[in-house]
């Protein structure tokens, strides 16, 4: 069995409990606040609220900007459905752009023919790191006039021709689940450069007790105790990336053609490998309980980029703290199919 990442355990992130219980006396708003601040500092964001997952700050952000008349919100057609499921219960009309095989985000041209008066949203679901043509894309939703969203629960060590992912959008979303290069084991964060969106995000995550101030809120803030675990991370976060990198480069050397793409960085959580037995190379890798891989889904069956990802794509763990022969056995494997 492939291990599962491990890097919340290095020395010092669980020391970062006593700290936390030591310094800021259950004070849970100063820690999540430090934080706030080395998100900030790394991705290079304004502003910064973090959240106890991903999907939170997805839900919180589609509800902060959904104004009652614009109901669509273009999604990518695979990946991780969060941002669909946001959207339902949202009542929003998620509507799925198709995906192109060449960069493995959505496709362009359909993109920019989708958005009419009654688009509200634009959401790249950046799923295991793969970005899409984000310069692009932002100058779509710029021209059109429409919010873009990034989820990138997956790729905040991740960079796009130098900039990190979640900094192109209006809004970008984190997560620190157990497989991300940051975990510490649930927890996300939400970045913007738009203060008035950052204040009303605040006001919207946490359920104080005082009535009248704010009509509506939810219970969303990160643990402080989860807090404590990441914050250490950060200290190692160039050793983690470097590590990820080099697991990426290992299955290379062993002959593997795993997906590559210029301008973006390769430290994100798996190994990418297209081939047409996708399924078959998963039922074998499981029967030998390699585990910690896994495939995606399309989202809608009737885009066939999505489909043929859902059908040809595989991801393969790429933990800092797996061995060559492991990866090699991995390698040895993948290439009968």
């Amino acid at each position: 069995m492939i291990p599962t990442n491990k890097s919340f355990l290095f020395d010092g992130c669980l020391d970062g409990l006593s700290r936390y219980m030591e310094t800021y006396k259950f004070n849970p708003d100063k820690i999540t606040e430090e934080v706030e601040s080395k998100i900030c500092e790394y991705t290079g964001a304004k502003y910064c609220v973090v959240v106890n997952s991903a999907t939170s700050g997805i839900l919180l952000t589609l509800f902060a900007i959904k104004d009652g008349v614009r109901m669509d919100v273009l999604l990518s057609s695979y990946g991780y459905p969060a941002a669909y499921r946001m959207c339902n219960a949202l009542d929003l009309n998620p509507i799925m752009i198709d995906m192109d095989m060449k960069t493995l985000g959505m496709n362009l041209e359909q993109l920019e023919c989708s958005i009419t008066s009654n688009t509200l949203a634009v959401v790249n679901v950046e799923t295991n790191g793969m970005l899409g043509e984000l310069d692009k894309m932002k100058s779509i939703c710029e021209k059109k006039g429409v919010f873009f969203l990034e989820d990138s629960a997956a790729s905040i060590s991740q960079t796009y021709n130098g900039k990190t992912s979640g900094t192109y959008g209006d809004v970008g979303i984190y997560s620190f689940a157990p497989t991300k290069v940051l975990n510490s084991g649930e927890g996300g964060a939400i970045v913007t450069s738009d203060k008035k969106l950052a204040d009303k995000l605040r006001k919207l995550r946490c359920n104080p007790d005082v009535s009248c101030l704010w009509p509506i809120s939810f219970n969303f803030c990160m643990s402080p105790f989860l807090a404590a675990i990441l914050i250490p991370q950060f200290d190692k976060f160039e050793y983690l990336k470097k590590q990820r990198e080099e697991v990426h480069d290992s299955y290379k050397k062993h002959g593997l053609n795993i997906f590559e793409r210029p301008l973006v960085s390769n430290s994100y959580p798996y190994a990418i490998y297209k081939t047409p037995s996708a399924k078959q190379l998963k039922e074998k890798l499981d029967r030998l309980r390699i585990g910690n891989l896994y495939q995606r889904y399309a989202i809608d069956k009737e885009c066939p980029g999505a489909v043929e990802m859902d059908t040809e794509v595989i991801y393969l763990p790429k933990f800092y703290d797996m061995t060559e022969a492991q990866i090699k056995s991995i390698c040895t494997i993948a290439k009968g199919f």
